[in-house]
């Protein structure tokens, strides 16, 4: 019941009358001056909420106690409960004397959003009368904000570098739980690898907070944080007013990779300092450059000039992959200076050139290849030796090789040297007859070379044959003879194409003039293909044919027999 109700007393005096006083009296309800909630909005579910009521009461010396509703409707309670019964209850106190009065409620998931809340402090007197209410609303947040966005600029394989120092950082997050965003926290490793970074190790580079009652959120850190040289690793925290806090999406911290210094000049290796060299493309070589900020060696840059100034550079050429460079360009004969300087992967400005250093250009003279053969002719049957002479000479007097090689022929070449003189001779080994050419391949110390071929022939030579028989009519290899025929016996030779063994003439030769037969040294037979000897009746005999072609080219064919000694002949005897 509210404020300004009115009650009957009775009274009785005594058992003989009764004295009824009737007074109309104004019951005054409590007086509700504030509610305070603690601790303050908004809050995650498990939180315990105090609401503390701060009262007065003017029946209060009277003895009377109120206690405090905190209801979810703006109805009046009743008896022990919020209107509507103890579903509309956030919490209710215990009856107190004195103010103020205090109850509590734990918020649950089931509260998120916005939740407003009717303040009574209510009496236990005559009609248990109510002050009016006083309303407030409290937040109750049960999810964590979002990170839909969070970038990281430059990135891998892209470098900070001396250029462009800074780092720019943004991101997108977004409050869905009711309590607002609060703050982006952005934080910095200065490690090698992430799974170095302890605790300890992550630097706040800055907080930034959130537009007011915002529930999403697009920002960029300001200004945009500048990291020391090598590897960091960025991450972020989005707070919201509840106290949630979400931190950087898979995959996690970003990574940037930082060289501001520029890299150190090489060491150059070759043409040496003062060293002359023959020819007028020289190759330049020098040593790898080091790079101390780290993303390591992207070009070179190399000038050569004949004077010290390179005001004029015969070669200026930059963007060099390797650690050399073949001149592509004819440099004056007389001195000459280069010098290199590097340039890195991360786009600093190119480093210091290397001191420079000086070569003279003389030019080489490449040597002569000649050569000639013994015979003149570089013409020879296959039993006779081929000569090849080196005449090669060289005008520096620096000749350091000579090859001969036949060409198409093997796969290596025949000859080298050194070992041996330079100008080393070269004859001919067993090669089967035919037509080749030979070439000679001379070289200088500077790698100048030159080379002279030559056609030559070798041709093939009489080979003598013959072979024997018993009977003139079966021939066979005369070897096979030895042991079966038999002293004193016909041997009959015979020099023909018809048999498999015979006497072939030499190559370009058309006949066979002159056939000179042997048997163990002594002539027989004439100049005939088909002779007949009786075999001796010493021991081992020697045949011996030496033929010559219509170009005089000769051979000689020998074969050697043991012939047996015959049984001595039967004669019947009479016995008278």
């Amino acid at each position: 019941m509210l404020d300004n109700a009115q009650w009957e007393r009775t009274e009785t005096q005594n058992d003989l009358s009764t004295k009824t006083v009737r007074i109309k009296l104004s019951n005054a309800a409590p007086t509700l001056s504030s509610v305070v909630l603690s601790p303050s909005s908004p809050f995650k579910p498990g939180v315990q909420l105090t609401f503390t009521g701060n009262w007065t009461d003017p029946e209060q010396q009277d003895g009377e106690q109120s206690r405090l509703f905190i209801c979810k409707t703006s109805g009046v309670p009743s008896g022990n409960n919020c209107s509507g019964g103890n579903t509309n209850n956030w919490c209710v106190s215990s009856f107190s004397t004195t103010s103020p009065s205090t109850c509590n409620y734990t918020t649950q998931t089931s509260d998120e959003g916005t939740k407003t809340y009717y303040a009574f402090e209510c009496d236990d007197g005559q009609g248990k009368l109510c002050s009016p209410y006083i309303s407030g609303t409290f937040v109750v947040d049960a999810t964590a904000p979002t990170i839909s966005k969070f970038g990281v600029t430059p990135r891998p394989p892209s470098w900070v570098n001396s250029a462009s120092p800074n780092v720019s950082v943004s991101w997108t997050v977004a409050d869905n739980g009711g309590s607002y965003l609060k703050e982006v926290t952005i934080l910095r490793c200065d490690k090698p690898t992430v799974s170095q970074c302890g605790a300890n190790d992550w630097k706040n580079i800055k907080t930034t907070a959130a537009p007011p009652n915002s529930t999403s959120w697009s920002g960029s850190l300001s200004p945009q944080d500048t990291p020391p040289e090598g590897k960091s690793w960025y991450g972020m925290h989005v707070w919201d007013n509840a106290g949630y806090k979400t931190v950087e999406p898979p995959p996690g911290p970003l990574d940037v990779q930082v060289d501001k210094t520029s890299p150190n000049p090489p060491t150059l290796i070759s043409p040496p300092q003062g060293s002359t060299v023959s020819i007028a493309k020289p190759t330049f070589d020098w040593s790898d450059a080091v790079d101390t900020g780290g993303s390591g060696i992207a070009s070179y840059h190399l000038m050569v000039d004949n004077n010290q100034q390179f005001n004029n550079p015969e070669i200026d050429r930059s963007s060099i992959t390797t650690s050399f460079f073949a001149s592509d360009t004819d440099l004056k004969q007389g001195t000459n200076y280069w010098k290199v300087a590097a340039k890195d992967v991360a786009g600093n400005p190119e480093g210091s050139f290397s001191g420079a250093n000086n070569f003279t250009i003389q030019l080489n003279q490449p040597p002569n290849a000649s050569f000639n053969c013994t015979p003149g002719n570089c013409t020879v049957f296959n039993t006779e030796p081929l000569t090849f002479n080196n005449n090669s000479t060289d005008p520096d007097g620096n000749m350091s090789s000579s090859e001969w090689d036949i060409l198409n022929y093997g796969s290596s070449p025949d000859a080298t040297c050194p070992p041996g003189p330079v100008n080393c001779n070269h004859t001919l080994q067993s090669v089967a007859p035919n037509d080749y050419t030979m070439q000679l391949r001379v070289q200088d110390s500077a790698g100048a070379s030159d080379t002279d071929t030559r056609s030559f022939t070798v041709k093939r030579d009489i080979v003598a044959g013959f072979m024997c028989s018993l009977d003139n009519v079966n021939f066979v290899a005369c070897s096979s003879l030895s042991g079966k025929i038999s002293q004193e016996e016909v041997l009959y030779l015979k020099d023909s194409s018809s048999l498999s063994e015979y006497t072939i003439v030499s190559q370009g030769a058309s006949s066979i003039t002159n056939r000179t037969w042997k048997i163990n040294g002594s002539t027989f037979g004439g100049n005939t293909a088909n002779p007949s000897t009786t075999i001796p009746t010493q021991g081992t005999i020697t045949l011996e044919l030496t033929a010559q072609d219509n170009q005089g080219r000769n051979d000689t064919q020998t074969h050697t027999l043991n012939p047996q000694v015959p049984f001595p002949e039967f004669q019947e005897i009479s016995p008278f």
